[in-house]
């Protein structure tokens, strides 16, 4: 069994902790490959922060395409 990310066990647990349905929530991150795969996994919006690993070349190339892609975290209160 896989907990750690892209495994979206943990998101499941933290959603039904929460009390929010995943559609309603946004996971951010700055990896496609994990970040990204676990949010699309448990149903969750996805924003891609271009401040880490992945740049927006790597981003548009990718075949699935986060919700968002953002120059910075600070960015999100946009998407709200």
């Amino acid at each position: 069994i896989v907990i750690g990310k892209p495994s979206d066990i943990m998101l499941k647990v933290i959603l039904e902790d929460i009390g929010e349905p995943a559609d309603k929530v946004l996971l951010t991150g700055d990896r496609l490959e994990t970040d990204m795969r676990m949010g699309r996994l448990a149903g969750m919006g996805t924003a891609l922060v271009l401040t880490g690993v992945t740049n927006l070349e790597q981003a548009m190339s990718w075949p699935e395409k986060p919700t968002y892609i953002l120059e910075s975290a600070a960015e999100i209160v946009a998407v709200r």
